[in-house]
């Protein structure tokens, strides 16, 4: 690691009169994708002609257009981008809406079975062929993600079974869907540092079974989109039964990240 803080050094001597920056106009309705330029404090680039209206972005830090994501565009909306590259998140629905407009240059950005460190290790290196004099930034994030993450390992499992839901937890109602193999939530089953539902799925509809099976030691958390600006906070409900409110909580790449570590040092077992 102390190697590499001084390559950040040595770099950052070499490139302190040369402003990072895109080198292309680009629209991204990719979260992880406006999560990295973020990281890079890139969201003011002139090149970022819009965002997507879901992305988690405060209206101080990105100033420019906003759009309805792949599904929601019109097609004359769409005929716009033709000189952009476009970002997306990847989806054989919005591939096929995009092809239909006949843009040239559209991007999928892989989120499947990948745990955040992943998706934003993947999109910087997909961002480097976007971006000029960013070897600075880039390799900051790199440290970042790397420094996160040996933190995040260096914790001890979760002592309960934890079981993550997409929604809030009402008066002890379960939402329809539990995140299993995505997320926060692959990247701790992986490491071995949660024990929670088994299956291979990204995300699983429980029965009323294995709820039925459940004991005094299974923790419910539901998992609750905060605006932009909202404040990670952890709501206690009844019993084992938990909601945590925060902006990144469902958005690959450094927003997740961020949510792991304020879940890791705010849960106690």
């Amino acid at each position: 690691m102390m190697k590499v803080f001084s390559l950040l050094i040595l770099i950052s001597s070499f490139t302190a009169y040369a402003k990072c920056q895109l080198n292309e106009e680009i629209i991204s309705l990719s979260a992880p994708v406006t999560g990295v330029l973020q990281e890079m404090d890139l969201l003011q680039d002139k090149n970022l002609k819009g965002i997507s209206v879901f992305h988690p972005v405060l209206k101080n830090d990105y100033k420019g257009e906003r759009l309805g994501g792949g599904v929601f565009l019109a097609q004359k909306v769409l005929k716009g981008f033709s000189h952009k590259t476009l970002f997306y998140d990847e989806s054989g629905e919005v591939t096929r809406r995009l092809k239909n407009a006949s843009l040239k240059k559209i991007i999928e950005v892989k989120t499947r079975s990948l745990d955040p460190f992943e998706v934003t290790t993947n999109v910087l290196q997909i961002l480097e062929n976007y971006t000029r004099d960013c070897a600075t930034e880039i390799l900051r994030v790199k440290l970042w993600v790397a420094s996160e993450k040996e933190e995040l390992l260096k914790l001890k499992t979760f002592r309960h079974p934890l079981y993550f839901f997409l929604g809030r937890i009402k008066n002890q109602k379960l939402p329809e869907l539990m995140m299993v193999n995505d997320g926060p939530v692959l990247f701790w089953k992986r490491h071995r540092k949660i024990k929670t539902f088994e299956s291979n799925l990204a995300y699983v509809r429980w029965g009323e079974k294995w709820r039925k099976s459940l004991t005094s030691k299974d923790v419910m958390v539901g998992i609750v989109e905060a605006k932009a600006g909202e404040k990670f906070h952890l709501e206690k409900g009844e019993a084992r039964f938990w909601n945590v409110v925060d902006v990144g909580a469902l958005t690959p790449g450094p927003a997740q990240i961020h949510f792991m570590h304020r879940f890791a040092e705010t849960w106690i077992d």
